[in-house]
């Protein structure tokens, strides 16, 4: 077993933590529903109570049960809905949604006829209906239910927004005075995936959506495109040095081809530009400035054009490329662009955020 890296762990918790509450900040009038991963009952919910706890002077937070006996994540929702007079009057709220992982996958060796399947059922076939439901949603599933949502509803996997994933800290060695530290007696390892999709698993289900007769309308490709690169990223970033350059010009290509399909079906100009910004990611890291810089000010154009003046993704975008210029000792233009993502910072979250000290360290580095 390899050993773990609990600083490692622990600001891979937080990172996915201050990006829940970012997005879910920015998430205002319009569905937008987000998948957490944690297999550790506890420290789930000690995560929900501290978001709802951190966003309840602005978002009340609410809670949905999925049911055993009609297992839809729209029933669920709706029943929430019906009882708050609040939501039905079009206020702000977020709502967390628990009981997926109680689901039984089997009954009596029927997997088709399981509670499971239901739910999944719903899932790939309510994409319309859901829309009704105009807040930030974060339903919480197993690393292992993930993995089956995205083999069984991939409709829904295309077009459902962030994944948040966390994991527990082991017993064997608390980490003290940290926000998350879990006390857990089972075995872990760094080496341990299942919050993703398998590389093997993508590629079988992109072989599948290639060969339908519509495959370059079929937003759902585009999305397992984004996937394979993303899994070809984490994957270097787990291997050695002799397999690093294998993996990452794997996930270039999986990038490219996902931005020559976002590009040709033009109906999410924000999920082009993430991609942009990931391949531009992956050729900084490689000291490729010159084949980074127009990646980085395309993805930029597109969410000036897509997004609101203050949406933190905007931050993001101006961050990463005044990152570069800084990189190439292009002081001068990288200034403008700091100082312009730390006043969208300012004006979109609480003034104590972590991401505000973040952008601060950023311009103050310079």
């Amino acid at each position: 077993m390899a050993a773990v890296d609990f600083a490692h762990i622990e600001a891979q918790n937080m990172d996915a933590y201050d990006d829940l509450i970012v997005t879910v900040s920015a998430s205002d009038g319009v569905l937008s529903l987000f998948l957490a991963v944690c297999d550790d009952a506890a420290f789930r919910e000690e995560i929900i109570q501290r978001y709802e706890a951190e966003l309840a002077p602005d978002i009340p937070a609410y809670r949905a049960i999925i049911s055993q006996n009609e297992p839809s994540l729209w029933k669920a929702l709706a029943t929430v809905v019906q009882r708050e007079p609040c939501l039905q009057a079009g206020a702000r709220g977020v709502i967390t949604v628990l009981g997926a992982d109680s689901l039984l996958p089997l009954i009596l060796g029927d997997e088709s006829r399981s509670q499971q399947s239901q739910f999944l059922g719903y899932l790939q076939w309510t994409r319309e209906s859901l829309r009704e439901f105009k807040y930030p949603i974060i339903l919480w599933v197993s690393s292992r239910l993930l993995a089956v949502v995205g083999q069984k509803a991939p409709d829904f996997w295309g077009w459902r927004k962030d994944v948040f994933r966390f994991k527990a800290l082991p017993r064997i060695v608390p980490v003290r005075g940290t926000m998350f530290e879990r006390l857990d007696e089972r075995q872990f390892s760094l080496e341990d995936d299942d919050d993703e999709l398998p590389i093997e698993e993508l590629l079988k289900l992109v072989e599948e959506r290639e060969h339908l007769k519509n495959a370059k309308d079929d937003p759902i490709l585009a999305t397992l495109y984004v996937g394979l690169g993303k899994a070809y990223e984490h994957q270097s970033e787990r291997r050695g040095a002799a397999a690093y350059k294998s993996s990452v010009a794997e996930a270039i290509a999986w990038y490219n081809k996902a931005i020559q399909l976002q590009k040709l079906q033009d109906s999410d100009p924000v999920a082009l530009a993430t991609t942009l910004n990931n391949l531009a990611n992956l050729y900084r890291l490689q000291g490729k400035y010159g084949e980074a810089e127009p990646l980085y000010l395309e993805a930029l154009s597109i969410a000036r054009a897509s997004l609101s003046p203050n949406h933190p993704n905007l931050a993001t975008h101006l961050n990463n490329l005044a990152e570069l210029y800084e990189s190439q000792g292009k002081y001068g233009e990288a200034e403008p662009l700091y100082i312009e993502a730390l006043s969208i910072v300012r004006a979109s979250i609480p003034p104590n955020h972590p991401h505000l000290a973040t952008h601060l360290n950023n311009l103050a580095g310079l």
